[in-house]
C-alpha cells in the first residue's frame, strides 16, 4: 500500500512542473483530436461522438486531458482487438449532469471489446497493474491522476460485451455563466 501511494505521488510530481490547468471546451478538444483518434481506432472500428451540449468547459491541463483520452481510446481499441464480439464500436458521450446543487461534465468512453473480468476491476487503477503482455500498468493510474487533479471522479462498468469508463468533472465557471446567460 505504501508503494502504491509513493508511486502515485511520483507520477503526480513528475507531471507537476508542466501542469497548467485552464478552462477548456471538451467538445473543441475532441474535434481537434479527431484525425489522431481515427488513426488510433482504424477504419475497422466504428467511432462516434455524441454531444448534447457543445459549450461545456472544465478546468484541466489540456495536454494531460488529451493524453488521458488517448490512453483510454487505445485501451478500448486493444479490448476490441482481443474480443470475439461481432461489432467494433468506440463511442464518446459528453453531457451535462446535475447532482444536487452542482453541475458536472460527464464524459463516457464505451467500447464493444472483451471487457474487464470482475475479479480484477478493482485493481485496474493501481500503478503497475496490467493485463497486457507488454503493458507498463501506468496508463489507467495516470488517467486517474489526471481526473483527480481536475477534482473529478472516474469509474468503470464492464461486461464481456464491452466497457464504459465514466469521468465526471466539475464544470468551469465559463460553462456555468453561459447557462445563467441563457436562462436570463
Amino acid at each position: 500500500e505504501r508503494g502504491k501511494v509513493l508511486t502515485r505521488k511520483l507520477l503526480s510530481f513528475s507531471r507537476s512542473e508542466s501542469f497548467v490547468p485552464k478552462s477548456v471546451c471538451v467538445h473543441d478538444i475532441l474535434q481537434e483530436m479527431i484525425p489522431i483518434i481515427k488513426q488510433i481506432t482504424r477504419e475497422s472500428i466504428d467511432f462516434h461522438i455524441e454531444c448534447t451540449d457543445f459549450n461545456l468547459h472544465i478546468h484541466i491541463d489540456q495536454q494531460d486531458f488529451e493524453n488521458a483520452l488517448l490512453n483510454l481510446l487505445i485501451n478500448a481499441r486493444d479490448a476490441i482487438d482481443e474480443s470475439s464480439n461481432n461489432e467494433s464500436i468506440i463511442s464518446i458521450a459528453i453531457q451535462r449532469v446535475e447532482q444536487q446543487t452542482e453541475s458536472f461534465l460527464s464524459l463516457e468512453i464505451s467500447d464493444t471489446g472483451c471487457g474487464i473480468p470482475k475479479a480484477i476491476q478493482s485493481k485496474v487503477f493501481e500503478p503497475f497493474f496490467t493485463t497486457k503482455p507488454k503493458g507498463t500498468g501506468l496508463g489507467l493510474s495516470m488517467v486517474q491522476s489526471v481526473v483527480e487533479r481536475a477534482h473529478g471522479t472516474i469509474s468503470i462498468i464492464s461486461a464481456p460485451t464491452g466497457s464504459t469508463i465514466t469521468m465526471l468533472f466539475p464544470l468551469a465557471e465559463s460553462s456555468k455563466s453561459s447557462i445563467k446567460a441563457l436562462g436570463s
